[in-house]
């Protein structure tokens, strides 16, 4: 992993060695998530590619990366079959319990 991935980690060195130890593509997602650059509606918007941020799963709220992974009706269910929780907490996902079972989704 490259320095400036260290110091986006800071001193959380548990997170880094689990994102370190997965595949390519999962590292990208990752990381993606835990910089608010993944590609979502409210950052394809930002961006100008999109005139709509609606989610595309629920078409009730604007899509972030929150909503996602943790808000949005139309994921809870893969959410709870995935996680065991169906509307987490963001901080939830760095517990190991979910952390853990996140990484393991191949994306």
């Amino acid at each position: 992993m490259s320095k400036a991935l260290q110091e986006i980690l800071g001193r959380n060195w548990s997170l880094f060695s689990k994102i370190n130890r997965l595949s390519r593509r999962q590292a990208r997602y990752a990381i993606a998530v835990i910089t608010g650059h993944f590609g979502t509606g409210s950052m394809l918007l930002k961006m100008g590619i999109i005139d709509d941020p609606t989610c595309m799963a629920c078409n009730e709220d604007v899509e972030s990366t929150e909503h996602l992974l943790c808000e949005c009706d139309g994921l809870a269910r893969k959410r709870l079959d995935l996680l065991g929780v169906a509307y987490p907490q963001p901080e939830d996902y760095f517990q190991n319990k979910i952390f853990n079972q996140t990484l393991r989704v191949d994306f």
